[in-house]
């Protein structure tokens, strides 16, 4: 079976009323050719897909809007491309994408635009961002000021999606002053009228206190190998509170959300308790009154 040829995309034929039928065909075609075709010939044709998949994304006259299963091709043909040819042009790519993304001056029209930078560049970051975190701090600005700002929910989401994937390869690259404003905004995105919202909030924020939690991790004592200088590497007391006074305010609120949590839920339990033995011995408990009839008098035995 032999290998399918590359197919140009015409811009003319986005003209007609079936402009988004044939760009499927396209994408379509264009992943098949990503996958099969020979490494060097795919190499010579890279930058020509690359292109065209950024007009896609960015939907210049006359391309049409990309909708969910445009964003999706074009997402897989990048991460198949980088997986087979060369990564060197991926930061050119994702710097276009971002530009897309990060274009809040933009009209309302433009939303199905940002949907798409910011699904591929999620799609990419989740497989590549190990090689692009240099892009990490830009991510989290634009993801985190769309989330807050944005009033499309699709773009909410959208928008916390992308975080996530990028975290999950590129956590390394987040600063503390990132770390802190990832972990703010996804809290008020935890009180979002929209669930899907919420729960792509409360991704990005476990994420990252795993981050800071591996980072403030103390590293555990090496023990001396000469037995007489033991009283040397005995701990202190003072030595043992530096990693707690060393632990960032992030770190330090989140363990106390959570002792105020759980105590919480342990102060329902007890009053779920006793309301439930209360109502027990009201139900099962004889009347004071008729228990005070039946009192036998001091002197007489009860047989």
């Amino acid at each position: 079976m032999s290998a399918p040829e590359y197919n140009e995309l015409f811009e003319a034929e986005l003209s007609g009323e079936n402009k988004e039928v044939y760009l499927i065909w396209w994408l379509t075609v264009t992943l098949k050719y990503i996958k099969e075709f020979p490494i060097p010939d795919l190499k010579a044709k890279q930058s020509d897909i690359e292109k065209q998949l950024i007009k896609i994304v960015s939907s210049p006259e006359p391309y049409p809007t990309p909708g969910h299963a445009f964003r999706n091709l074009v997402g897989k043909c990048l991460v198949e491309m980088y997986t087979r040819a060369e990564t060197r042009t991926m930061f050119d790519v994702l710097q276009a994408f971002m530009k897309v993304a990060g274009d809040f001056k933009a009209p309302a029209d433009r939303d199905g635009s940002k949907l798409a930078a910011l699904s591929c560049v999620g799609g990419v970051m989740a497989v590549f961002g190990a090689n692009v975190m240099s892009f990490m701090v830009e991510i989290a600005t634009v993801t985190l000021k769309t989330a807050k700002a944005s009033s499309s929910t699709l773009l909410r989401y959208q928008a916390l999606v992308a975080l996530e994937k990028s975290i999950s390869t590129a956590k390394r690259a987040i600063t503390d002053a990132t770390m802190k404003g990832i972990l703010k905004q996804c809290r008020n995105c935890l009180a979002d009228k929209v669930l899907p919202v919420q729960h792509a909030a409360a991704n990005p924020s476990s994420s990252t206190t795993q981050v800071e939690c591996a980072a403030h991790v103390p590293q555990p004592v090496q023990k001396h190998k000469d037995r007489e200088n033991i009283d040397d590497d005995a701990i202190t007391p003072s030595q043992a509170t530096k990693p707690l006074q060393q632990t960032s305010p992030i770190l330090r609120n989140l363990f106390t959300l959570i002792t105020l949590d759980v105590a919480c839920r342990i102060a329902s339990l007890l009053s779920n308790a006793l309301s439930f033995v209360n109502g027990f011995i009201l139900q099962n408990v004889e009347d004071p009154a008729e228990l005070q009839q039946h009192q036998l008098s001091p002197g007489v035995k009860h047989e």
